[in-house]
């Protein structure tokens, strides 16, 4: 079934035609991920109070995205901000606000320590993992934000 596209990403590829990233985007299944997430949202949004949370699907691409490109927490809130590739990527139009690197630091110790036998960041780091060997990717980190993802093709 063909992922349908938003404007922001059709603006993005656009502007960067063949990025590696928005490749890696389609190839994950995000609902699995995002199914892992849910009762940290739902518990969030139960609190009441505050500001409405980010979803935890965005908060989770995010904190890849920092991963893949070695980033501190400050640098990736900068980067969703000016890289349109980026915004697109964790799910959110270029331009709008953006979570912050507290925000962001928050969500990942609590996916740390919450979950049964594994955390739930390590299992949703591995749902991506295993999706995109399936497909025969694989993402090298990069120290370069400006520079796009490394993508290997595993040969079968």
């Amino acid at each position: 079934m063909p992922v349908q596209r938003t404007i922001s990403e059709a603006l993005v590829e656009a502007s960067l035609p063949g990025s590696r990233l928005l490749k890696v985007w389609r190839a994950i299944d995000w609902d699995p991920i995002a199914a892992e997430l849910e009762p940290d949202d739902n518990a969030r949004q139960d609190r009441g109070g505050g500001p409405t949370p980010w979803p935890g699907i965005v908060l989770f691409r995010a904190l890849l995205l920092q991963h893949w490109f070695r980033m501190s927490l400050a640098e990736i809130e900068r980067a969703l901000a000016y890289r349109h590739d980026f915004a697109v990527f964790v799910g959110l139009e270029p331009g709008c606000p953006v979570p912050s690197g507290s925000t962001l630091c928050r969500a990942a110790k609590r996916w740390r320590t919450k979950g049964k036998g594994t955390a739930v960041l390590t299992r949703c780091a591995q749902i991506v993992e295993q999706q995109l060997a399936a497909q025969g990717l694989k993402v090298l980190p990069r120290r370069a934000p400006l520079l796009d993802l490394k993508l290997l093709r595993r040969r079968a």
